[in-house]
């Protein structure tokens, strides 16, 4: 609402303040004043001090695992991502990349594309991508080339029944 109304950055200032706790005051009471007065730097110190993550970026990288509503895709992506916050150079190093291969197919849900992806080998994360899309694509339309089998209408061949037999 603050940027839609364009509110002022003392207006901004005095909203935080009254949506704050107790304990949130008083830690805004110790900042500096040239903090506590300007917007923006009021932000930093709060995002910093109240919305930093509780683990470390490592330690998110090794306990990741694959959520339930995530494509192996999603998740190997997901997966980059935390190796890029914790500074593991995945993509620079064959030790790193086949320790990062590694984490991710142990990490995933799809216990089939696991056996898959644990026996074989990959030369670089490019041919692992190229699987996993290969994969998805099966994924979106059943994994049929053909249509599936439909089972017959038996009441087709009743028509005899309604005949006169001679």
């Amino acid at each position: 609402m603050s940027v839609q109304g364009g509110w002022t950055d003392k207006m901004k200032i005095s909203e935080l303040k009254m949506k704050m706790s107790s304990a949130v005051r008083n830690w805004r009471g110790q900042l500096s004043k040239h903090v506590q007065s300007n917007w923006r730097r009021l932000l930093g110190e709060f995002k910093r001090k109240y919305l930093k993550a509780r683990t470390s970026e490592s330690e998110r990288y090794y306990t990741m695992h694959q959520k339930s509503n995530e494509s192996a895709m999603e998740f190997f992506y997901r997966l980059n991502e935390a190796a890029v916050k914790a500074g593991i150079r995945y993509k620079k190093g064959k030790k790193d990349s086949a320790h990062h291969t590694k984490r991710f197919i142990k990490n995933l849900r799809d216990q089939q594309l696991k056996a898959i992806l644990h026996n074989t080998r990959f030369h670089n994360l490019d041919d692992l991508e190229y699987v996993l899309q290969q994969d998805e694509d099966l994924g979106l339309d059943g994994g049929y080339d053909t249509p599936p089998h439909r089972t017959r209408d038996f009441r087709a061949d009743n028509i005899q029944g309604s005949r006169k037999i001679n």
